[in-house]
């Protein structure tokens, strides 16, 4: 509404008193002192009196600056606000298409969540079914012997034999794989790994050419007990030539070595030197390269070239063990469903085994994945003489002291004071 004309008029009049002593610009823009505001007052006052207006809209008041108290800020004269641009309203349809959006993005996105949630779940359901199917379809042998055995110690000890059996090779097997043509059984590996309760898991090489007694057959090369009894006489053997209980018995062929290592592409080795043996058929360069099965299988039984014999071998057999036991860990396996099946398909063809069922799958992963993170110990038995001869021929005479000290250890389930023994 636009300012009556006798207030306009009187406006300006009092504009025309407040500034007329002013000589600038700068001046008339400054603020008004008590005198002036006291004066305006005294005049509306009076204007007022005279002939009363109707009742104004209360003007807007605006904070002061702290420099100046709210009583001297004149009242803002009155204006009429401009009419505002009215927003466009918006359409009902383009509300209800955008709600419509955001719910089926939500559902979108629950649903892909909830997809990788079933596919993460039903692979690792597919990690753990696979080894647990090939353990309980595994060829179980009657390994353990009757009698008195040692008293059970904490923790859990296998026996780990590598066989030369031959039967069940080919002709082309066994002239690709260079066994030879001997009959009967011989082991050219063992080990005891023990998991303890607590503590650093170990894998203690026996060398196969250890000159101990063999119960009912005095006294012979170690691998002489499996060619005479089987894993039976082997088993009592090292429990009675150690004091350590075994727990549990694994077995496996050269030929079942051999597949294993094919099933997870081959694995790779570092050679310090050229490894070159006529009898293991062995001719591999020096460096690191990745072994196939057949390779790798004469990288374990070669020993003849080597000039530690047999203690220079049992060193590469726990290295392949590491190797593989990592290889079979690797993202490369477990992340293709058909390798991982393949390496659990091997592993339940070349195994042979007592006393390890589905059950103890955790606890030996666990020690071999200690061993191969290199958070095990990895011991020989200690020898006196690693090339004594003895009505068996060249054998080794183990350090009867340190090896009793050591077995101890493990009998009792402290593995704290082995690593003097690691090799």
């Amino acid at each position: 509404m636009p300012m009556p004309e006798r207030d306009a008029a009187q406006r300006k009049a009092d504009m025309d008193w407040l500034y007329r002593n002013e000589r600038s610009a700068e001046e008339r823009s400054r603020a008004m002192d008590e005198a002036e505001m006291a004066e305006l007052r005294r005049r509306a006052a009076a204007r007022s009196a005279a002939d009363p207006l109707p009742p104004r809209r209360t003007p807007v008041q605006f904070a002061a600056t702290p420099s100046t108290p709210r009583s001297s800020i004149p009242a803002a004269p009155f204006a009429a606000a401009a009419p505002a641009s009215p927003l466009p309203a918006a359409t009902p349809g383009l509300r209800t298409n955008r709600r419509k959006h955001r719910r089926h993005r939500g559902r979108t996105l629950k649903t892909a969540i909830a997809l990788v949630v079933v596919l993460v779940v039903g692979y690792v359901g597919w990690l753990a079914y696979v080894p647990a199917y090939a353990w309980s379809t595994m060829t179980h042998v009657g390994a353990f012997p009757s009698g008195s055995r040692p008293a059970p110690q904490p923790g859990t000890a296998i026996l780990l034999v590598g066989s030369d059996a031959r039967q069940g090779l080919t002709a082309a097997q066994r002239k690709q794989l260079g066994t030879g043509w001997d009959l009967g059984a011989r082991t050219d590996t063992m080990m005891i790994m023990y998991v303890p309760p607590s503590g650093r898991s170990v894998l203690l090489s026996l060398p196969r050419d250890s000159y101990v007694p063999i119960p009912g057959h005095g006294q012979d090369k170690l691998n002489a007990a499996f060619s005479i009894g089987g894993p039976q006489l082997l088993i009592r053997t090292v429990e009675q030539d150690t004091g350590i209980r075994i727990d549990g018995y694994l077995e496996v062929g050269m030929g079942g070595f051999a597949d294993v290592i094919e099933s997870i592409g081959g694995i790779r080795m570092c050679l310090p030197q050229p490894m070159v043996d006529k009898d293991s058929h062995t001719n591999l360069p020096a460096g690191c390269q990745t072994l196939t099965g057949p390779e790798a299988l004469g990288y374990v039984r070669m020993r003849k070239a080597d000039p530690l014999g047999d203690l220079g071998r049992v060193k590469r057999q726990r290295a392949m063990i590491d190797a593989v036991a990592k290889k079979a860990a690797s993202p490369s396996i477990l992340l293709d469903p058909t390798r991982y099946w393949q390496f659990a398909l091997a592993s339940r063809n070349s195994l042979r085994s007592d006393g390890v069922g589905v059950t103890s799958l955790p606890g030996l992963g666990s020690g071999l994945m200690d061993l191969a993170g290199g958070k095990g110990l990895q011991l020989t038995v200690p020898v006196a003489n690693p090339n004594a001869m003895t009505p068996a021929g060249s054998s080794v005479l183990w350090d009867e002291q340190a090896a009793k000290s050591l077995f101890h250890s493990i009998a009792t389930g402290n593995t704290a004071s082995l690593e003097k023994y690691a090799k």
